[in-house]
């Protein structure tokens, strides 16, 4: 039995290893830290959900990259802005639904 000697790739790793300006593929990355193929998937959506790294199409291949200063938001506050914004859509939702059943009870008494 042979034990080998594997890492973890952690995203630190993959910051650090990666160009700011410069598109990757996946298969492009995961050469460059050495991991392999689900490993690197796993790392690149953690990366991509903080946005630390950005992901598009380029023909059939999707790429990554870090994003340079001006593609990154001015500040979180839009961001939470726009998550409130959102909740509060989903709130006033579950309102008009929940008014609706309370109206429609048998022995139309509303609370």
């Amino acid at each position: 039995m042979t034990i080998t000697n594997q890492r973890l790739l952690t995203q630190g790793i993959v910051l650090a290893r990666m160009t700011s300006g410069t598109r990757y593929s996946l298969h492009q990355l995961a050469r460059l830290v050495g991991a392999g193929m689900p490993t690197m998937q796993r790392v690149l959506a953690e990366c991509i959900v903080r946005g630390v790294v950005k992901k598009s199409i380029a023909g059939k291949r999707d790429v990554y990259w870090l994003p340079a200063a001006d593609e990154l938001p001015s500040s979180q506050g839009g961001r939470s802005a726009s998550l409130r914004e959102t909740m509060q859509a989903y709130d006033a939702g579950n309102c008009r639904f929940r008014d609706l059943c309370l109206a429609t009870r048998t022995g139309g008494k509303t609370i």
